[in-house]
């Protein structure tokens, strides 16, 4: 069990097999009102990048300017992108973008589902608490049954997991008292980043740090805990991983992902 109290701890290392699971194990030690003290090792830029896409998403709009939104909204999008399929699918997306702003909204499934969210979020009243705002918006990004806003909506995860969230609700809420609206809530989040980037250092923390297993190369700590998630899929146990006493034949998750892509094919 991990101690809650204030006292520095020896570097622990918790690995999981996938930046999902890291996320749930960050939020659940967030819980109750003494969390446990950690860092979330995640792809921060990319959760930062997205980030603006959501503060971008509560922003005042309205049906004349829709166009322009969604060619925004599209290109904040494309930014998030990185690894060498999602390159393609970004150059592709700015020319949805470029078509929107010119008066020729495309009818692809993608763009539709980001319009989609645009004109709900537009319709929608919002109530000024950013954390419900908030998690409206990552709502609206997984309800919309598209993949990569689906992504989008686990990205947001990670700041939430990370505590970035604190200091966005406090500066979102502050514009909000202002303005009764989230004016500039992209430059908002901007400077709540670039403030606990400032304010917490770049430096690994001691304690407790919670990562993928491919996060951690290169990394030593005290001691590890490596997370193992199971299941029944029917038929037997999926694993995360193989583990040391595991009888062959083996069958981690990977593999029945694997099959069952291969049996949809």
């Amino acid at each position: 069990m991990l101690r809650r109290d204030r006292r520095s701890f020896a570097p622990i290392g918790v690995l999981t097999h996938s930046g999902a699971s890291a996320a749930k194990i960050s939020a659940a030690l967030n819980t109750e009102p003494k969390p446990v003290r950690h860092k979330l090792a995640f792809d921060e830029a990319e959760a930062m990048l997205t980030a603006r896409f959501a503060a971008f998403l509560l922003e005042p709009k309205s049906e004349a300017t829709r166009k322009e939104d969604i060619a925004l909204g599209l290109e904040l999008l494309a930014a998030t992108s990185k690894a060498a399929a999602g390159l393609a699918a970004a150059a592709q997306w700015r020319l949805w973008a470029a078509r929107a702003r010119e008066g020729r909204e495309p009818r692809a499934g993608f763009v539709q589902a980001v319009a989609g969210v645009i004109d709900a979020v537009r319709e929608s009243p919002l109530t000024g608490d950013p954390a419900r705002d908030w998690s409206f918006v990552k709502r609206l990004l997984r309800d919309s049954g598209d993949q990569e806003l689906l992504t989008a909506a686990k990205n947001l995860d990670y700041l939430v997991a990370f505590n970035r969230g604190r200091r966005i609700n406090a500066e979102l809420g502050a514009i909000w008292g202002r303005d009764g609206c989230y004016t500039d809530a992209r430059e908002t989040l901007d400077m709540a980043l670039a403030q606990d980037q400032i304010l917490g250092g770049v430096d690994d923390p001691p304690g407790v740090q919670v990562m993928t297993i491919h996060k951690s190369k290169g990394k030593q700590f005290d001691g590890v805990f490596v997370i193992r998630e199971g299941r029944h899929n029917g038929q037997r146990c999926v694993s995360s991983f193989v583990w040391w006493d595991d009888e062959p034949p083996y069958w981690p998750a990977e593999q029945e992902d694997s099959a069952r892509r291969h049996h949809k094919g």
